[in-house]
């Protein structure tokens, strides 16, 4: 059998399994993504290019300004900027 069919019935599986024992979305996908890429370059392979991508990932500029847009919010806030009682 063809490896990409393998990695895929791995995949498909075990995304069904997973969900069938009310794993969160996010867990079941990441372990299932992880799991398929582990059957086609191995194991060792695997933990190192999920590394990889999750450090690429979070380097996104666009992604950081969300928490820090969050965060500006909450210090304007907490200091009373926002306060529109004592606006004329």
């Amino acid at each position: 059998m063809d490896i990409a069919v393998v990695s895929g019935l791995v995949l498909v599986v075990l995304i069904a399994v997973l969900l069938l024992a009310r794993v969160p979305i996010a867990v079941t996908i990441g372990l299932a993504a992880f799991l398929a890429i582990a059957v086609v370059i191995g194991l060792d392979s695997a933990t190192f290019v999920a590394a990889q991508r999750l450090t690429a990932g979070m380097n996104s500029t666009t992604l950081l300004a969300i928490p820090l847009f969050i965060l500006a919010g909450t210090i304007m806030n907490m200091i009373g900027l926002g306060d529109q009682r004592g606006a004329k």
